[in-house]
């Protein structure tokens, strides 16, 4: 029979070590504003772009992906998210292809083998500029008519979009939910 009391000790010793870890990522110190990147989207999109291009030196194949769309799951109701949760994280993305600044739209994610595109809007210091969210819609819309699209409206703080139909993700949900690969 297995020690129920040891067990709990060692998930207790396991998150107090997990909390720690977490500290770091989650306190004061912060590369970006190390680096005076803080506010810079563009720095920030390519550096996203760098972590969802399965096929870059990260070795994290396509995790960070899988883990974004969990996270924008979790996050925004069913309507909004076009894929299951299952398709999400069971599905292989490895064919992933990253679009950056293609149409202005921030980043732009296409597997073809899986028939999913995501559209991502970036916004750190700056707001939605008029139709903004509704030109990159339409654009997906006409040239990804048998896709299943995602629509991703991404800010520190969780802003909400102009456009109903996207999603919101917040900084601290990608810190969150990616620590695990980091840490």
């Amino acid at each position: 029979m297995i020690d129920e009391k040891k067990c709990l000790k060692n998930l207790l010793e396991d998150m107090d070590d997990i909390e720690e870890k977490l500290s770091k990522w989650t306190g004061k110190t912060n590369i970006f504003q190390i680096l005076k990147l803080s506010k810079n989207e563009i720095r920030h999109s390519n550096f996203l772009a760098f972590l969802f291009a399965p096929n870059e030196t990260h070795n994290l194949s396509d995790e960070f992906f899988k883990m974004f769309l969990k996270r924008y799951i979790d996050s925004n109701d069913d309507t909004k998210a076009a894929i299951n949760y299952f398709d999400a994280l069971l599905n292989s993305y490895e064919d992933l292809i990253v679009y950056r600044e293609n149409k202005n739209i921030d980043i732009l994610l296409v597997s073809e083998k899986n028939k999913i595109v995501v559209c991502i809007e970036n916004k750190i210091l700056s707001s939605e500029s008029g139709g903004q969210l509704n030109k990159y819609q339409r654009y997906i819309e006409r040239n990804y008519s048998n896709y299943k699209k995602i629509f991703v409206f991404l800010t520190p703080d969780g802003n909400e979009p102009t456009n109903p139909s996207w999603g919101i993700i917040t900084y601290k949900n990608i810190v969150e939910e990616s620590v695990k690969y980091f840490v």
